[in-house]
């Protein structure tokens, strides 16, 4: 683990503490930085700093200066930088080590609040004919179905897709109070898209699963656990693929042979094993980066970014950010603008 540890051995209880604080800000820190200078979610992950782990860390030492030196390193940060930090603080396994959760958590409500407020009002003053966004008018963007022999194996990175082409895909859900909200997002813009869940997620939110699938999404899966599955050994990298996808299966209503590796990581074998369980597997051509970027304009800026560049193809969202919620009106708003076709993937019959 990357994340610091101390020893108790030759020093004051005084000094202990002192040192334990600065080592949890410290971590916080290098959390914070390795998280924005990352180039992929897959190197954010083997930074060792994820939030996850520095809280992981926190639990460990069971004394209660540990909690507190963790909210004074939480309490100085910036709204943005607080929250990378919003799912680890609202955990419960997380209770006893942040004492301050309620304190924060209002912070962050605020901040999404007034995030929200920022980007209608620059949405009204620099497209005041863009009402889709501030209003429950329906948008209905052009939409077709494109589809895919899954029993052939193919990876699709870009899909095969025209300029002016688009897939959406959100990954790493469901999520038991966002994805209803994308969905309805979605459903007013008249916009399918493919979702790559977490059989772990859709066992513990079945209901919102289904709800997906129910919209007429594309409910694809994801693993079980949402590994590296490189690092796995052949069985359980196996096992991950094929318990996530019976887990999506049964809480969707719908076996869709659609595949997604974890942080994009695979290798020969199990590009053969996705391939042998006759698999589509779903790569990106363009990442909103939602999983780094926590404010929505600026969120909404490497989207417009990225269409500029690669003018279509598939784009990597996830269901779990509350950034990404804020946005998508607005990415949609701007895919209409450019004239953009949404597809959506679906097994070939």
């Amino acid at each position: 683990m990357a994340a610091g540890a101390l020893g108790a051995s030759g020093t004051s209880e005084l000094g202990r503490t002192r040192d334990l604080s600065e080592q949890i800000k410290l971590d916080i820190a290098r959390s914070i930085h390795a998280n924005a200078t990352a180039m992929t979610a897959l190197e954010w992950q083997k930074s060792g700093y994820a939030p996850a782990e520095i809280f992981q860390n926190v639990r460990d030492f069971k004394i209660n200066e540990a909690a507190q030196a963790l909210c004074d390193g939480l309490n100085v940060l910036t709204d943005t930088d607080l929250a990378l930090f919003e799912d680890e603080i609202a955990d419960e396994k997380n209770a006893r080590v942040v004492p301050c959760a309620a304190t924060l958590q209002d912070r962050l409500k605020q901040y999404w609040i007034s995030s929200r407020n920022e980007l209608a009002e620059i949405s009204t003053s620099e497209f005041p004919e863009r009402a889709f966004s501030r209003s429950k008018v329906k948008l209905q963007l052009p939409s077709i179905e494109v589809p895919v022999d899954a029993a052939a194996g193919p990876l699709l990175i870009r899909g095969g897709l025209k300029k002016g082409e688009i897939a959406l895909t959100f990954d790493d859900g469901p999520h038991p109070k966002r994805t209803a909200r994308l969905l309805e997002i979605l459903a007013n813009a008249g916009v399918r898209a493919t979702f790559f869940q977490v059989g772990e997620m859709t066992t513990s939110y079945p209901e919102i699963s289904k709800q997906v699938a129910e919209a007429g999404h594309m409910v694809g899966s994801h693993t079980f656990t949402h590994p590296q599955l490189p690092k796995l050994s052949a069985k359980d990298a196996e096992s991950e693929i094929r318990s996530g996808r019976e887990a999506v299966a049964l809480a969707s209503g719908t076996d869709i042979p659609f595949f997604r590796f974890p942080y994009g990581a695979r290798n020969t074998y199990l590009n053969e094993f996705i391939k042998s369980q006759g698999m589509a597997s779903f790569l990106w051509n363009m990442d909103s980066a939602d999983w780094k970027l926590r404010d929505p304009k600026v969120l909404l800026a490497r989207v417009k970014a990225q269409l500029d560049h690669e003018q279509g193809g598939i784009i990597l969202f996830h269901d779990i950010h509350e950034q990404t919620v804020i946005a998508l009106p607005y990415v949609l708003e701007e895919l209409r603008a450019r004239g953009f076709t949404t597809v959506v993937y679906v097994p070939q019959r």
